[in-house]
């Protein structure tokens, strides 16, 4: 899990923070970096088949109504709505319990995707986030000290995250994680052998997230 700039660095005027070419300068963590977008770009499609196999009846149509909606929470969404509308309870709790998994890594490729990364020679292995929330109210501030008139406060360098190597592979793991949770749910609703849908069932529930979104889908059906 990313942790604030510590205050020691971020207080130290000695200390450079430069809130560009984080990547660049540092290209192991670039590879991290692009290995978990690439997982939940993987998530995606996953979610994505899923859709396709509740609606396994019409599949052109699915195919066509899929290729309209883009990126994991949007593509969720449909597919919650479609999985409510079954009648087993079995599968519309694990068709469900599927799209959770997915949507915990969602939330965490979202802040991936909306900021800056820079890097300060205080951690060589290490780099830095930036929001773009916090991006944008360090431009506003420097546009309106430039004009010479009142504006916000710039944001603090404390605020800033560090990430490591080990972080991206948190969200990679994650995405993949549930991507294959998401794989195995499809395959289990389209399976008619009863005996080959009991196997599956077991080995998705053998996973302890898994069996807590199942447990909780099922509580609230």
């Amino acid at each position: 899990m990313p942790q604030p700039l510590p205050k020691e660095i971020a207080t130290d005027p000695h200390v450079q923070v430069y809130m560009v070419g984080g990547m660049a300068e540092r290209p192991a963590l670039a590879v991290a970096f692009a290995e978990a977008m690439q997982a939940c770009a993987v998530l995606e499609s996953a979610v994505g088949l899923l859709h396709l196999a509740l609606n396994e009846h019409r599949p052109q149509a699915a195919h066509k109504q899929l290729q309209k909606v883009s990126g994991y929470r949007d593509r969720a969404k449909m597919v919650r709505k479609e999985a409510k509308q079954q009648e087993d309870p079995i599968d519309r709790a694990l068709a469900l319990a599927a799209t959770d998994a997915g949507m915990r890594a969602e939330k965490k490729r979202k802040q991936l995707s909306h900021g800056l990364w820079g890097y300060t020679e205080a951690l060589p292995e290490s780099v830095l986030f930036r929001s773009a929330e916090q991006d944008l109210l360090a431009l506003t501030q420097q546009l309106t000290k430039r004009l010479g008139k009142p504006g916000p406060d710039a944001p603090a360098t404390a605020d800033l995250l560090v990430y490591g190597t080990d972080d991206f592979d948190a969200v990679e793991t994650a995405a993949a994680t549930a991507a294959e949770t998401l794989e195995m749910a499809s395959s289990y609703l389209i399976i008619d052998d009863p005996e080959e849908k009991n196997t599956l069932l077991s080995q998705m529930l053998s996973k302890p997230t898994t069996v807590a979104d199942f447990a909780e889908r099922i509580r609230r059906s």
